[in-house]
């Protein structure tokens, strides 16, 4: 009975399996430690799975994985596994690193938590594009648009609001300065609706940046006089 919720924790976290990791996704199964190891070692045996050095595990085909979540999908408690999956990850592997983050956040719309998961992978992207990856962090921006649109998000979401500024960032940490600009001021004109001083402030700031790198110095600074103004109380 405790095998297969095991096994599919196994093949969802893939990379990102160890004993730990398992454990915390017993933990909030409401499974016990010791069965999960009797299951990971009798699946060793068995030749499903093989150790990968310290407490690393891994499925020793493809196949096994892929079949192992066709199964997990259509369990009665997929979402409640995909849910301490995603959490497991973040607390075994961090929360600051954004491969991490990107990857719980599929797990996350897989647990019906799909607003949390599409925030999770567009600051996942966002912290990739400041890290240099930005081939990741096209691909991630590209699958947030996606998730977005398949989602049917409101125009005033916030998930939008986030993208619009992301994908802005993202064409800034790209050189390119045009289409940057544009999205910054799309992310600013979003912002200006919500309120939010502090969001509206980055984009902001944002915009002059990319104002800057791209020599267009007078702009620069009649929005660096406007900004000044609208934000002086923010200092006091």
């Amino acid at each position: 009975r405790e095998a297969a919720p095991v096994l599919y924790a196994v093949a969802i976290l893939g990379p990102w399996c160890t004993s730990r990791a398992l454990h915390l996704v017993g933990g909030a199964l409401d499974l016990h430690g010791e069965s999960i190891d009797l299951v990971l070692e009798e699946a060793i045996v068995r030749g499903v799975l093989r150790s990968d050095g310290g407490d690393a595990y891994r499925l020793e085909h493809q196949v096994f994985r892929v079949e192992l979540i066709r199964a997990a999908a259509v369990d009665s408690s997929y979402k409640r596994i995909c849910s301490a999956v995603a959490q497991s990850l973040l607390d075994v592997h961090g929360r600051e690193r954004p491969d991490v983050r990107a990857y719980a956040a599929l797990w996350l719309r897989d647990a019906g938590k799909r607003p949390e998961g599409t925030t999770m992978l567009l600051e996942a992207t966002d912290q990739m594009a400041r890290g240099g990856d930005l081939e990741a962090a096209t691909r991630q921006v590209e699958l947030g648009k996606r998730w977005v649109e398949h989602d049917r998000e409101p125009d005033d979401s916030p998930r939008r609001d986030l993208l619009a500024y992301v994908d802005a960032r993202l064409a800034y940490f790209t050189l390119d300065y045009t289409r940057a600009l544009v999205l910054a001021r799309e992310a600013c004109r979003r912002l200006a609706l919500r309120g939010s001083e502090d969001a509206l402030l980055r984009a902001r700031n944002l915009e002059l940046r990319i104002l800057f790198y791209d020599d267009r110095i007078a702009e620069c600074e009649a929005l660096m006089a406007d900004v000044r103004r609208d934000f002086a109380h923010l200092a006091t």
